[in-house]
């Protein structure tokens, strides 16, 4: 991270930057910037056609321009909270559903 962190202080930013970079530049994690991609908030380079499993590139106009944008931000928050919302609610609906027929045995 020390060695991330020191690349992207420099007065140059490249063309494109690896997810992560990108990730560090606007305040989000890796796992942060994953589900950003997944709501479609941040464009990679390739669109969709991008496998999965492959190195994702965000374009440095498409940052700068994030980077300030008050609304983006707010966007992005929201995408995020919902995303988490609908986990923990899964999760606990996972739980709640795989303790019901313990309960039925025991009594």
């Amino acid at each position: 991270m020390k060695e991330r962190s020191h690349q992207l202080d420099s007065q140059h930013i490249p063309g494109r930057l690896p997810l992560e970079d990108a990730g560090v530049y606007l305040g989000y994690s890796d796992e942060e910037m994953s589900i950003l991609v997944r709501h479609k908030i941040v464009r990679i380079l390739g669109g969709p056609a991008v496998p999965q499993n492959c190195r994702k590139f965000i374009a440095r106009a498409d940052l700068l321009e994030w980077l300030n944008n008050r609304d983006w931000h707010d966007k992005a928050c929201r995408s995020l909270y919902r995303f988490h919302r609908e986990r923990n609610q899964r999760n606990a609906l996972a739980k709640r559903d795989s303790s019901e027929p313990q309960a039925k045995h025991a009594a």
